[in-house]
């Protein structure tokens, strides 16, 4: 399943995606903001068309995750020409292989929730198996509940095994006695 979301807030902020620990560019739109601030409408003239966000894409089955200049694109043609007349650089696409795709999920999925992104291409999984990471640098601390369980089923396991034990003993000791 490929997944993609585009970082377009109401206000044009950007969007900080945690996996990548980076900012991903918000898109740009003059009239948006010459609609709530007059002054802004002097960016129209040289800013007519939106900017669109990067994008964020997500292939589930694959693990491949990346981050993609639209502008790039040929339906955004006349804004890279505005790019281009301005001498700003685009930045180049990125491909991250073997992404943490239940953490990736998450983190896209708040960022559509809270306003920051749309999504342009496929859905959410209606449940997103797995737990996202709490820190991409640091391994995560072990669940206490998760640790709990385990010591349990480890002591129940030693606990059968030394039954078991006994009941051998006792039984060699009761035919011995025979």
């Amino acid at each position: 399943m490929k997944l993609v979301i585009e970082a377009a807030s109401e206000r044009g902020a950007n969007l900080y995606f945690p996996p990548l620990m980076k900012t991903i560019r918000g898109r740009f739109d003059a009239q948006r903001m010459a609609a709530r601030n007059p002054d802004a409408a002097k960016l129209l003239n040289q800013w007519p068309k939106p900017v669109p966000g990067q994008r964020i894409e997500l292939d589930t089955a694959s693990g491949v995750g990346r981050i993609v200049e639209p502008v790039r694109l040929d339906e955004f043609r006349d804004v890279r020409e505005l790019f281009d007349k301005r001498a700003i650089a685009v930045p180049e696409d990125e491909t991250h292989e073997h992404v943490h795709v239940p953490s990736w999920l998450h983190c896209m999925k708040d960022a559509v929730d809270a306003g920051l992104a749309e999504v342009v291409e496929g859905k959410f999984p209606a449940k997103i198996d797995g737990k996202r990471l709490k820190s991409f640098i640091t391994p995560d601390e072990p669940d206490e509940n998760e640790t709990l369980r385990a010591s349990l089923a480890a002591n129940t396991a030693a606990m059968k095994d030394a039954v078991e034990a006994i009941r051998d003993l006792a039984e060699s000791i009761a035919g011995w006695k025979d």
